[in-house]
């Protein structure tokens, strides 16, 4: 990957922040993300309108103060986030129960598959499969987004793939995709972004929006089971990671109505998570079509 002189900028003085946090102790770190995302909150909202409005739209039952008590804890919620996948090359097999709690059957679902398509959200830190399924021995490709900025890119790509793990771009060849799965490893989709044209519409929230339909099609073409994981953070500041079979669906009534089903199975059970997790959810992407936003001039 050639980088130009602002990209090698980019790449070095992320290298050296995450060297920097690596050095603090855990509690320290902590602390200093908390207050990250409490001044991000207070003097740079970003997407500050859009997060609102989707908490508008997900809890119409909530009132106006609700909703800003839920973003600010999102805010603070995803600093501390940022830092701890900044110092995410010091978790180790040593050090691994001080920061994750693996929910008692999670781990055995996995182990006992021969591998499987994994879906998540954004939510909690999601950013957490990457140690966990590595230093556990379970070989994970998962797909990404690339960034714009390509030392940004090599920067993200270390830090995903240090515990073993491997990163695809979204947009690689299906073919490649399908080789993963056939060689038995695990792969990892998001299941929670506008897919726009080329999803399946589904209701989420209470409202239809488009969501990917990579992981139903893969289970009805390769008869591979599909697991919901999640790793939220628990009132002791520890993560705790979850595993899910989720139920899918072989008809007679069609290809387009099984993906149809899968990816209702799929929103539904995130849905739930989202509504226990609120605060830890990443409000600031456009979930839904983009009249909603244009409409309230948030584009």
């Amino acid at each position: 990957m050639s980088l130009s002189i602002a990209e090698y900028i980019s790449y070095y003085s992320l290298k050296l922040i995450s060297i920097l946090i690596r050095l603090l102790p855990k509690r320290v770190s902590n602390i200093f993300g908390y207050s990250l995302g409490f001044l991000i909150y207070l003097t740079f909202p970003i997407r500050k309108n859009v997060a609102k409005l989707n908490l508008r739209i997900a809890f119409p039952e909530k009132s106006e103060s609700e909703i800003n008590k839920i973003l600010k804890k999102c805010y603070i919620h995803f600093g501390f986030v940022l830092i701890d996948f900044f110092r995410i090359k010091k978790i180790n097999h040593t050090n691994f129960k001080d920061y994750i709690k693996i929910n008692s059957n999670s781990m055995s679902l996995l182990n006992n598959s021969n591998g499987g398509i994994i879906v998540t959200g954004h939510i909690g830190n999601w950013e957490m499969m990457f140690p966990i399924l590595g230093l556990s021995k379970i070989p994970l490709s998962v797909v990404v987004q690339s960034q714009k900025n390509k030392g940004v890119q090599k920067f993200f790509k270390e830090l995903r793939e240090y515990h073993g793990n491997k990163t695809l771009l979204k947009g690689v060849a299906i073919e490649v995709l399908m080789s993963e799965l056939e060689n038995k490893i695990f792969l990892g989709l998001a299941s929670d972004q506008n897919a726009g044209k080329k999803g399946y519409k589904v209701s989420f929230f209470g409202l239809d929006t488009s969501v990917p339909k990579g992981a139903a099609l893969f289970n009805i073409k390769l008869k591979i089971p599909i697991y919901l994981l999640y790793c939220v953070i628990e009132k002791n500041k520890k993560y705790k990671l979850y595993v899910k079979e989720l139920e899918t669906v072989n008809s007679k009534n069609g290809l387009k109505y099984d993906v149809g089903k899968i990816c209702k199975f799929i929103v539904r059970d995130l849905e739930t998570i989202i509504r226990k997790y609120p605060e830890q959810y990443f409000w600031f992407h456009r979930k839904w079509p983009k009249g909603i936003y244009k409409n309230n001039n948030y584009e």
